[in-house]
């Protein structure tokens, strides 16, 4: 996708720039380059392109991703609640070593940006599910977009009924899961993996869920962190804490992320 030309002028203002960026997703959605203009005409193309795409309204474009040799922009549902820069880029600092040559799994996938990041980082295929047909339709779009469509399979469907029909018939090394975090959706979403026997010999899980903000300047508690692992990605289940070891766990603002490797595979 493209970008805004970035001009030479430093006092370039953020409406201007966010004005470009506007600008540039009504080409996207019609193939005609719009007219420059000022922020809230381009606001207003901005809607009309929405109308375009049906029933997916895109609110921002998050900064350059990263796909192989080359750089392109993805487009974010607003429903999928993306994953941050800043988030993103830990979780592949935290993976940078364990990509190349895996089966990948994206649940509630949104946009497709995490499975599609592995991909670009030499991951051999990624399945995404999600239960929106229009986040479906964006990671489509994006996995055209990137040269990374024959690496993938896009499910729109429930991610339990998904889990349920896939048991016992694939596994993966890397699952990427990231519901909305006051679904509480992590700790089914382990419990099926295991059941199923989806999870690989070597298989890493990562799990987003809500942190609670910390006072500011001040280290949070071991056990304060312990118990909000507990409770976000285990759901209190002791006998599913019981079956995975916490690699790494960390906050970025409102965000945990936590490894988890499967304890079958340290057996």
């Amino acid at each position: 996708m493209l970008e805004g030309n970035r001009s030479g002028n430093a006092n370039r203002s953020a409406a201007e720039h966010h004005g470009i960026l506007l600008s540039n997703i009504l080409f996207l959605a019609t193939g005609n380059h719009p007219p420059a203009g000022s922020t809230a005409a381009n606001r207003k193309r901005l809607n009309q392109a929405c109308q375009l795409i049906g029933d997916t309204i895109i609110h921002s474009i998050e900064g350059m991703i990263p796909f192989g040799i080359r750089n392109e922009n993805i487009f974010r549902e607003s429903a999928a609640r993306p994953t941050s820069e800043r988030v993103k880029e830990a979780v592949f600092s935290m993976l940078q070593f364990e990509i190349e040559g895996r089966r990948v799994l994206d649940l509630f996938a949104g946009s497709g940006q995490l499975g599609l990041e592995a991909l670009s980082r030499g991951a051999s295929h990624a399945t995404f599910i999600d239960n929106s047909r229009a986040a479906s339709d964006i990671i489509i779009g994006n996995a055209k977009k990137a040269g990374l469509f024959e690496l993938c399979r896009v499910s729109a469907s429930d991610y339990a009924s998904a889990l349920r029909g896939n048991a016992g018939r694939e596994s993966y090394d890397i699952v990427f899961i990231d519901p909305p975090y006051d679904s509480m959706l992590v700790p089914n979403a382990l419990r099926l993996l295991v059941s199923g026997k989806m999870l690989a010999p070597h298989s890493v899980v990562v799990c987003e869920s809500r942190c609670a903000s910390a006072p500011k300047r001040k280290k949070r508690s071991e056990e304060s962190e312990q118990a909000e692992i507990y409770s976000g990605v285990f759901g209190e289940d002791d006998s599913l804490a019981s079956a995975f070891d916490i690699r790494k766990s960390s906050a970025y603002g409102i965000t945990r992320i936590t490894l988890l490797e499967p304890k079958m595979q340290n057996g």
